[in-house]
């Protein structure tokens, strides 16, 4: 089967950490990467797991033709645990990021852990296996414009029809007023 071979990374933004996690077992049971992320998401996630707490995790994994030759094959899947259902969701996208991320030898990375800053997590695949580097993203925040202090009145739009002196169709016109 075609599919994304190696271990899971488990990457703590808290401690700033990472690890490589043998999942052959949920591998040989699976096929593609929404399904292994679903498995190790059921599995690992606890069940009462506040969805913006520190016990969720987050699961980057490949499809399953992405080792294949093939075009229009690599999408990027992620799985979690959805702020708006409490229930496991799951998301993807096409692009390069996912022939990149099979090219490093890895089938899943988790990323698990509270962060007091924002952090930018790089990946990369380095002579002994991935390497993972931490680098704190600056504030982005910039000043936001006031909201002016007019109070906000609905848009009301009417139609009429109009009819020409001479009985034939008439014309519609619109006006909007405050």
């Amino acid at each position: 089967m075609l599919h994304a071979e190696g271990p899971m990374l488990s990457v703590d933004v808290g401690d700033r950490s990472a690890d490589a996690v043998d999942i052959d077992d949920v591998l040989a049971r699976t096929i593609g990467g929404r399904a292994t992320a679903t498995a190790l998401a059921h599995d690992r996630i606890p069940f009462d797991a506040d969805p913006f707490g520190p016990e969720n995790r987050a699961y980057l994994s490949t499809g399953p033709m992405q080792m294949s030759n093939m075009s229009f094959t690599g999408r990027m899947n992620m799985t979690g645990l959805s702020p708006l259902t409490d229930g496991l969701v799951s998301t993807n996208a096409g692009g390069y990021l996912s022939r990149n991320f099979a090219g490093a030898g890895l089938s899943v990375l988790e990323l698990v852990g509270e962060s007091d800053e924002l952090l930018a997590v790089h990946v990369t695949d380095g002579p002994e296996g991935p390497e993972v580097q931490f680098e704190e993203v600056p504030s982005s925040r910039a000043p936001r414009r006031v909201a002016s202090p007019r109070t906000w009145r609905p848009t009301t739009i009417s139609a009429r029809r109009t009819a020409s002196r001479s009985g034939q169709r008439g014309r519609t016109s619109c006006a909007s007023r405050r």
